[in-house]
């Protein structure tokens, strides 16, 4: 599950005001942990989205759930942008997407 997240005080601990934050039951819960593992891995990259942290909640039926805090990406995903324009992106568009994957997939493969 994706929600979005809004802190109440932005200065506590330098989280950004606004957060994206994936959760899933604490049973679940591995590929989550591997995402913030390898999130950790490409910190400071500006192809990859920001990992704020992560932390262990309860809901009000008593399940533990996993959470991850990440960069709010506003304007959506890829896909979204691809079914806004129907019928596909306009080639003057699809560059600047190609070189931001380009260079991510760059960074993480230097970074083994």
């Amino acid at each position: 599950m994706v929600s979005l997240a809004t802190v109440v005080s932005p200065t506590t601990n330098g989280l950004p005001s606004v957060m994206a934050v994936k959760s899933t039951p604490i049973y679940e819960s591995y590929l989550l942990c591997k995402e913030r593992e390898l999130h950790s891995k490409f910190e400071g990259c500006p192809y990859v989205l920001c990992c704020s942290g992560d932390d262990i909640t309860m809901d009000a039926e008593g399940e533990h759930w996993c959470n991850i805090w990440l960069e709010y990406a506003a304007g959506g995903s890829l896909t979204d942008r691809i079914q806004s324009f129907g019928r596909g992106l306009p080639e003057s568009a699809v560059r600047p997407y190609t070189k931001s994957v380009l260079l991510g997939l760059s960074y993480i493969h230097k970074k083994g």
